[in-house]
């Protein structure tokens, strides 16, 4: 034993634990209090609470659990509505069923955009986002969504770069770059070699940069190749790599369930417990008592006795009726559910497991309560944490595809960069997510429309919010309008119609306009 309560034993203590381990233990305790009779409290130990000091470092901690909890973050997602909603709820918030909004933005050398040159990006992405994975099975919609709920589940998602000409690999669009999503198995935790600063699967250099990943060809389940032996090396700059880290020297991610995954299988196991004592409890069970008769023995209904224990046993069946004999009694079994405490519990719960996901806990239930303010403060204070996570996604996986592609479109010669474009800006672009939903669409537009109008926000601005290319809508806009105007329709918001249809416009305010109201 070197250590007792957090504090290093000497020799001295190693001397007197030769003789008295006792005194040894006691010495060490009381050197322990004085150490921590000051400070924080925090940082005491006491009769009802020990202080937890586990000082390794952050890769040594996540080798430690990352693994199991990966492991049981899968069977609660696979087995439990809670955990699989929750994974969903953030697939569904952070990427959207379009996934990711990318508006290229490359500028002119007076800092307007290039349109021109902004579409033909727009259209060599669009067309790469068709098939950008290797499989040819998934839209960049549906691998983004893939990637970001495996990636949370598991604590992180690799994606291997495929440019140009690669052996039996064939692109699955016009754009030569493919996307390999590989899950975290392909990237062994066990694979540390410290002399060649290999950790956890990955080699670092001095200052803690990834230089190459080792990788399974196949998953490591499927017992094609195992071993160091079967690993291939991948280097950084074509691997992506995105992981939900606590600390910051850590290589590899962790489950976003970790803080929360016994809470889940608490939840999970208790809601099975009830159900099926709710269920017992349906079938109405009964107990019979007998009174003796004057021989001493006990009267037999129409049941039989068990040979064991002598006592009368009977088939309970829905919706029968049992006539007593002389001197029964028949009791029903009050079993008490359902547990009419369940639903607080039950909600206790998911709103930890919501604290420690930074999920909705209206969303993950699908229980909506409270009046429109409350239900807008749960959706205000959630929904940065679904841009966060967006950003991180981002930053991970979309802006390295992005680049990629233009690079790959000038590589082929698809992409040519006019002479009046600032090159500083050839890769800018803005990158979109869900908008935060409306609650009340009336309240909510009209307060839109009234920044717009007093110089708050752009239209664009507004537009780029709700997910939308501001060109575009303009332009479909536009071809509405005038195709209206050609069909002789007239639409209230066109404002060529409203002016020239001699309908005289008042200069009063209208009292139900916000904006008008003095």
């Amino acid at each position: 034993m070197s250590r007792g309560h957090g504090v290093q034993m000497n020799w001295w203590d190693r001397a007197v634990a030769y003789f008295s381990p006792q005194r040894a233990v006691r010495n060490l305790y009381y050197r322990n209090a004085l150490r921590a009779s000051g400070g924080y409290e925090g940082g005491r130990d006491s009769r009802l609470r020990k202080t937890m000091r586990d000082n390794r470092g952050p890769n040594r901690i996540v080798q430690g659990g990352a693994e199991a909890t990966r492991s049981h973050a899968r069977h609660l997602e696979r087995n439990y509505d809670f955990a699989r909603g929750t994974l969903r709820v953030f697939a569904r918030n952070v990427i959207g069923p379009r996934g990711i909004g990318v508006e290229p933005m490359p500028r002119r050398a007076d800092g307007r955009v290039h349109n021109e040159f902004a579409d033909q990006i727009q259209r060599y992405h669009r067309e790469w986002s068709r098939r950008p994975e290797v499989t040819g099975r998934m839209t960049r919609a549906m691998m983004e969504r893939h990637a970001l709920r495996c990636g949370i589940r598991d604590g992180e998602i690799f994606s291997q770069a495929l440019r140009g000409n690669v052996r039996n690999l064939r692109h699955h669009t016009q754009v030569p770059f493919s996307l390999e999503l590989l899950e975290s198995d392909f990237i062994p935790f066990w694979h540390d070699v410290p002399g060649d600063r290999i950790f956890q699967g990955v080699r670092l250099n001095a200052w803690g940069q990834p230089v190459v990943y080792f990788a399974h060809r196949d998953h490591p389940t499927d017992g094609f190749q195992y071993g160091a032996q079967a690993l291939k090396e991948v280097p950084a700059d074509r691997m992506l790599h995105f992981a939900l880290r606590d600390r910051i020297h850590q290589v590899r991610g962790i489950t976003i369930f970790a803080a929360v995954i016994h809470r889940l299988e608490d939840l999970k196991d208790t809601t099975d417990y009830e159900l099926a004592a709710a269920k017992l409890a349906s079938a109405l069970a009964l107990t019979i008592t007998q009174q003796p008769d004057e021989l001493g023995d006990n009267p037999l209904s129409n049941g039989q006795k068990s040979e064991q224990t002598g006592r009368q046993l009977m088939d309970i069946e829905p919706a029968m009726i049992y006539r007593g004999q002389e001197g029964e009694q028949v009791n029903v079994v009050d079993t008490k559910r359902p547990n009419q405490a369940l639903p607080d519990w039950i909600d206790f719960n998911l709103r930890g497991i919501a604290a420690g996901t930074d999920g909705s806990k209206s969303s993950i239930s699908r229980h909506y309560t409270g009046n429109f303010s409350a239900q807008r403060q749960e959706l205000v204070e959630t929904w940065p944490a679904y841009e966060v996570m967006r950003e991180e996604f981002v930053s991970a996986v979309t802006l390295p595809c992005y680049e990629d592609v233009v690079r790959t479109g000038f590589a082929t010669g698809a992409l040519r960069v006019p002479s009046d474009v600032d090159p500083f800006t050839i890769f800018d672009a803005d990158y979109r997510g869900p908008a935060m939903p409306w609650i009340d669409p009336v309240k909510e537009a009209q307060g839109e429309k009234i920044k717009i109008r007093s110089g708050l926000k752009s239209l664009s601005q507004a537009v780029r919010e709700r997910n939308g290319d501001p060109w575009e809508v303009i332009d479909q806009r536009a071809e509405e309008l005038a195709y209206a105007r050609n069909r002789g329709v007239t639409l209230d918001t066109d404002p060529a119609a409203v002016s020239g249809s001699g309908v005289e416009q008042s200069s009063a305010p209208e009292s139900n306009d916000p904006e008008n109201e003095q």
